[in-house]
């Protein structure tokens, strides 16, 4: 019987909670309140703290699959996640029509389920297909790097291009009236960077696992909360 990894499960752990966490401050006004005062500084770090969520996801993804190659076993492993979807999605319907009331037919219900309509939050399984048609590809991109050095460079671009876009566009830096008052601001996410943050999380995820081989004598390296922390300095850089 294959050992469980108890330090996935701590990255499982910490990412459902912060899942839970971001998504309290949908329904409490967070993202329609002017930031201002020693309140809505704590919100926006505590929102900032919170958006690993996903992330934590994906490097977790990467962690597991950092060596998987291209072969037909390897995409019938996608066979269960959609099967999981197809019944949380039907036991989303029954609910909608039965508790809300809202009018489910037949045509609605298989375009909502191919549409990833049909479960709150199905966006993430939209997702998650994309990314697993994309990790034998991504493996081969990674590993066929020659050497440390563009490894390294290939991290420095991914943290350009998902930390620079969202530090300019996520306010209206070109209206006067902003910089007279930013805290007032109450724009948002402006710039969708969801794609690149989901392919830096993956690519991190083996350059940490490479550092630990590399320094098998650095045992922080293998501590999982230090795993966490590649994610946790992305978001509070890229997130406003």
């Amino acid at each position: 019987m294959k050992e469980r990894n108890l330090n996935a499960d701590l990255i499982r752990c910490v990412a459902v909670f912060s899942v839970v966490s971001v998504h309290f401050l949908k329904n409490n006004g967070f993202y329609s309140t002017p930031v201002d005062g020693g309140d809505m500084l704590f919100m926006c770090m505590y929102r900032s703290l919170f958006m690993v969520c996903v992330p934590m996801f994906m490097m977790l993804t990467g962690f597991l699959m950092w060596k998987k190659q291209l072969s037909r076993q390897y995409y019938k492993g996608i066979l269960k996640t959609l099967e999981i979807y197809v019944l949380v999605s039907i036991a989303d319907l029954i609910f909608k029509a039965a508790v809300l009331g809202e009018e489910v037919t037949l045509w609605s219900a298989i375009r909502g389920i191919l549409a990833f309509e049909a479960a709150n939050y199905s966006w993430y399984i939209e997702m998650y297909i994309g990314l697993f048609l994309m990790i034998p590809f991504l493996n081969l991109a990674y590993h066929g790097l020659k050497d440390r050095k563009q490894k390294q460079i290939l991290l420095v671009t991914m943290l350009f291009l998902t930390m620079m876009p969202k530090m300019v566009n996520n306010f209206n830096l070109t209206d006067l009236s902003w910089w007279a008052s930013p805290g007032s601001s109450t724009d948002y996410d402006k710039l969708d960077m969801t794609a690149i943050i989901f392919s830096w999380s993956y690519t991190v995820k083996p350059f940490i696992i490479n550092l630990a081989e590399r320094f098998p004598s650095a045992h922080i390296l293998k501590d999982p909360l230090f795993k966490l922390f590649p994610d946790q300095f992305l978001l509070l850089l890229c997130q406003g």
